[in-house]
């Protein structure tokens, strides 16, 4: 049952990320349209967009405290909340800041609905023929240029943008020298 709910899922986590992230900046943005007594309301809901996509991990993630597994129940637990949220909030639902919670809401089902939150698994290489040359050596080109990013993500970690600009010089040089 658990492969069923994800056979139509096209977005990527990372992609679902990035979309929470642009969702909670309109809810930031909106705070300048919304009446006074709507912006709070504004204000939480894009902190919790900004804050759940921070903590769950995966290529746009800042920390894993949230699985995916977990993470999929927060976003159908938002969604909810996000659509009652003038009601049970006292703001009512003739403020301007209604559109921008429903707006979200909606988003956010749609997001939740489409989104593998797990990682594909590899498939397993065909036992009944032998790997070819070429493509081992694809794969060996594959994988320098795998090290070479890495090397490059940990040099802009530990070193800021003057030596990931001497790495990418270093690494283009010796592509050139091929």
């Amino acid at each position: 049952m658990a492969d069923r709910r994800n056979e139509g899922a096209s977005v990527p986590f990372w992609v679902h990320q990035a979309i929470e992230y642009l969702l909670g900046v309109f809810a930031f943005m909106s705070l300048a349209r919304v009446e006074p007594r709507a912006a709070t309301l504004c204000a939480g809901a894009g902190a919790a967009l900004l804050l759940l996509p921070a903590l769950s991990g995966g290529r746009l993630g800042v920390t894993q405290l949230v699985g995916p597994r977990l993470h999929r129940v927060v976003d159908y637990v938002a969604v909810p909340v996000l659509a009652t949220s003038p009601w049970w909030s006292g703001v009512g639902w003739g403020a301007g800041g209604v559109w921008v919670v429903e707006a979200l809401a909606i988003a956010l089902l749609w997001l939740a609905r489409s989104t593998a939150y797990r990682r594909a698994a590899p498939e397993p290489p065909d036992a009944t023929s032998p790997p070819s040359s070429s493509s081992t050596a694809a794969s060996d080109a594959l994988a320098g240029t795998a090290r070479a990013a890495g090397r490059l993500a940990g040099t802009v970690g530990r070193k800021g943008p003057r030596a990931a600009g001497v790495a990418v010089g270093r690494i283009k040089r010796r592509r050139s020298d091929r």
